[in-house]
């Protein structure tokens, strides 16, 4: 679903990039197969996506918390991987 979500984010906005995220921040509604602190996040660049689950521990405000650093990071990530791409092609032979 996250990735369906990421993908949906990029083609309604018209962005190149877009990361979503769903799950559960507490305090209620875990499961023994979903507990609370389960967290779904996904990225799309360009069409392309990935998702990624994370277990995090604590009250709602430090998941929050430790989520959004996830969130920043996988956007610095993509972003510079996005950024060499365009420096560097493979097969290119006239690179600067």
């Amino acid at each position: 679903m996250c990735r369906e979500m990421a993908k949906g984010a990029c083609k309604e906005s018209g962005a190149d990039i877009s990361i979503s995220v769903t799950g559960l921040a507490g305090p209620g509604g875990g499961t023994k197969e979903t507990p609370v602190g389960t967290v779904f996040m996904g990225c799309c660049y360009e069409g392309r996506t990935i998702a990624k689950e994370f277990h995090f521990t604590g009250n709602r405000m430090r998941i929050a918390s430790r989520l959004q650093r996830m969130h920043w990071r996988c956007y610095v990530t993509v972003s510079l991987w996005a950024n060499s791409e365009c420096l560097y092609r493979p097969g290119v032979t006239d690179q600067h």
